[in-house]
């Protein structure tokens, strides 16, 4: 059994929300699970999703105006603010459009700790075709085949599992 905190981002898509948070119904089963929904000021109506959550004891927060893409910063800044002094042992941040494989809890903190652990902040857990980028993705870093199944790229997207030390190198925050 893993301790893990989830943080789903969601903007107007309740049904696939509601959805990945019945995924995560059925990993909770397993793992001791603190999801946390962060609606960046959806128009759409989220009371199935906001029951639910309320059902298992989990948090739903609201903002109280949307950000949209150019200020998505300030709300992932503001959800990472959040996160200090929580003592779970991983976070994984999850869009609100995916769906989790059976047992996916327990594959991401597997696919965490087998990644060297020197270096490392977060791991993507998302299949990605811009692996075979030759000059990688928002950073220019070519991305490093560590094994079959692990790359080094120096970026990472919004479906990811961090330890305490991917929040805390970001100081909690993103640079304005």
């Amino acid at each position: 059994q893993h301790q893990v905190r989830v943080l789903i981002t969601t903007y107007n898509r309740p049904k696939e929300c509601l959805r990945l948070l019945q995924d995560l119904v059925r990993e909770a089963r397993v793992h001791r699970l603190d999801v946390q929904v962060w609606d960046d000021a959806s128009s759409e109506d989220y009371s199935e999703v906001e029951e639910l959550v309320r059902r298992h004891r989990w948090t739903y927060h609201r903002a109280p105006h949307h950000h949209g893409k150019r200020k998505f910063w300030a709300w992932i800044s503001r959800i990472y603010k959040a996160q200090e002094g929580s003592t779970h042992p991983y976070t994984v941040q999850l869009p609100d459009d995916v769906r989790l494989c059976a047992d996916f809890i327990s594959r991401a903190v597997h696919a965490y700790r087998s990644a060297p652990q020197d270096a490392l902040a977060s791991v993507n857990l998302q299949a990605d075709s811009r692996l075979s980028s030759r000059s990688g993705c928002w950073t220019g870093v070519a991305p490093l085949k560590v094994d079959k199944e692990l790359h080094e790229t120096a970026w990472v997207d919004g479906l990811f599992i961090a330890g305490k030390g991917y929040f805390r190198a970001l100081a909690y925050g993103c640079p304005e």
